[in-house]
């Protein structure tokens, strides 16, 4: 199903986007905005220069190289870049996120320049509006309806410093963790899935760490940490003596602090930015996931069989891949098709570990 068929908001969004006749708009992508939207934007554009900035780097990655793009943590420099005609926005699922978002919007725009943002009612559309509508000082008016997808414009009229939630947005914030020798401090910040917390079921899957460095029959040296948010899973693999680590996200704000913890915590790591490791090559003897189901708003059962194959393709040939999901993911059935050994290795709090080989 075509990903703007298949969300309206994004929908009214982009089509607002492609007529806008501004001389100089940019476009904030998150995870709603794939690749072949943001080609389609480029194609048919009416506005002179179109600029992207996405935390996504799947999304950049499937964009034509020539096109006006970047991807970092939402990062607009106003030593590189002027001051746009208009902004766009698909409201992220993140209240932080979204809070910056909108004040980078008003800090990128000209004077007389819009905003333009959309999202579902159920998706905090109107609390969309009123940060809108406090951040610039303005009435945010609906210019678009889809059944519960909603399109706002609002003007900047006035050139407001920058609100201090987007400097909190770059701060990172610390974690309580359960004392451990070899893990000394932990932080996260904004911008990335559960931010604010330990996940139980990576938690869960590093209680398991010492029984399976033992299983190996040839002990592990190449360690891959798939999909590593801010590097928990990582951390906890400095006890062993891996000759080397490779830590890869998709989300900008995830690379930032996984590069964080393990430098603060003395732990050398290649932090690489990848789709699920699609730019790095085999062979990984061991490799840790605790793969999303999540892209936006809903549930994405391709994202697991994608984390699948592309673990079966780094894997060395005697290597494993031991994986946490969530009870109801069906891993076990969808793991078939690419792996020939499927162990569950617990069961416990709502997730399920499985060690996986060829």
């Amino acid at each position: 199903m075509n990903s703007s068929l298949a969300d309206p908001a994004k929908t009214l969004l982009l089509d607002a986007l492609i007529d806008d006749s501004a001389d100089s708009v940019l476009l904030l992508s998150d995870e709603h905005i794939t690749g072949s939207d943001l080609n389609r934007c480029f194609s048919h554009a009416t506005s002179t220069t179109l600029h992207v900035i996405s935390n996504r780097y799947r999304t950049i990655k499937t964009t034509h190289k020539h096109h006006s793009f970047a991807f970092n943590d939402f990062v607009i420099d106003p030593q590189q870049h002027t001051f746009f005609d208009s902004v766009y926005i698909r409201i992220p699922k993140e209240k932080a996120v979204l809070r910056h978002l909108i004040n980078s919007a008003h800090h990128a725009l000209s004077i007389g320049g819009s905003l333009f943002f959309s999202g579902k009612k159920n998706e905090g559309v109107k609390s969309a509006q009123k940060i809108a509508q406090d951040t610039f000082n303005a009435t945010a008016s609906k210019i678009g309806k889809h059944n519960a997808a909603l399109l706002y414009e609002i003007k900047k009229t006035n050139a407001n410093e920058w609100a201090s939630t987007s400097t909190s947005y770059q701060e990172h914030i610390k974690l309580a963790h359960t004392e451990c020798d070899h893990i000394s401090t932990l932080c996260s910040k904004p911008g990335q899935f559960g931010h604010q917390k330990i996940d139980l079921g990576s938690h869960l899957l590093c209680q398991h760490y010492a029984a399976i460095y033992d299983s190996f029959e040839v002990s592990p040296t190449r360690f891959l940490d798939l999909g590593c948010g801010y590097g928990y899973l990582t951390l906890h693999s400095k006890p062993y003596p891996l000759s080397e680590r490779v830590a890869t996200d998709n989300n900008a704000a995830a690379l930032i602090s996984c590069a964080k913890n393990c430098s603060d915590n003395g732990l050398d790591c290649h932090v690489i930015a990848s789709d699920a490791g699609s730019v790095l090559e085999p062979a990984f003897d061991w490799i840790v996931c605790n793969p999303p189901f999540h892209r936006g708003f809903s549930n994405d059962s391709g994202l697991l069989n994608h984390f699948l194959d592309s673990a079966r393709r780094l894997l060395s040939k005697h290597g494993q891949a031991t994986f946490v999901v969530n009870e109801f993911i069906p891993l076990e059935r969808e793991a078939r098709a690419s792996f020939n050994v499927i162990k569950q290795l617990d069961h416990a709090h709502g997730f399920n570990v499985y060690a996986l080989s060829r």
